[in-house]
């Protein structure tokens, strides 16, 4: 996603101790990430942000709690 279109929708990045994602523009692409880290054995220290409008707007961050991703 480019620069100039990050800025004029939401966003979603996520942070983990195996990287930084690609930019993912919907909460299902954002979602589907979160799968597949849990599936490679990354379920600590990873981080959710969502921008709207280039500005962020949240941030969470999941560590191992025995509960699915899906929240």
């Amino acid at each position: 996603m480019s620069l100039k279109n990050r800025h004029a929708m939401n966003a979603f990045l996520i942070t983990s101790p195996k990287g930084v994602s690609e930019w993912k523009s919907t909460f299902v692409e954002t979602q589907e990430e979160m799968n597949r880290l849990e599936k490679v054995g990354v379920v600590s220290n990873v981080t959710v942000q969502q921008f709207v409008n280039g500005v962020l707007a949240k941030s969470f961050t999941y560590n191992w709690n025995g509960v699915q991703w899906e929240k």
